[in-house]
């Protein structure tokens, strides 16, 4: 992971995600807006459970059934359906070498590739 950046704007909180390879000249820029939750884990931390059968791509993966939604839909402000309803949020999960970028939101990211030079 290159770059990680938050805004703290309460009306469209967003993420933007900057990942690169030192062996390469290309950057990809993944944004999500409308963000409810994020976390950032070391690789030695994150668990998969089976039951949230990811749709895994090379660096983004999104859970069919997410067990965090299901969790902070529980015991969070979250599950207030005037924050948001459970069945609009999407969970994300962004590969990085050494970290991964948990994120629910209800939109899809938007992702771009640049090049460094």
């Amino acid at each position: 992971m290159r770059d990680i950046t938050y805004n703290l704007n309460e009306t469209n909180p967003a993420i933007s995600i900057q990942i690169g390879h030192y062996n390469s000249d290309e950057i990809i820029q993944i944004h999500f807006s409308e963000v409810y939750h994020h976390s950032i884990m070391t690789e030695s931390f994150i668990w998969f459970v089976e039951e949230e059968n990811w749709d895994e791509d090379i660096f983004i993966a999104k859970a069919k059934n997410s067990q965090l939604i299901k969790w902070l839909s529980t015991y969070s402000l979250l599950g207030s359906e005037t924050v948001v309803k459970p069945k609009d949020l999407d969970h994300y999960r962004v590969y990085t070498q050494d970290h991964f970028v948990e994120v629910l939101t209800s939109v899809k990211p938007k992702i771009s590739f640049q090049n460094k030079t």
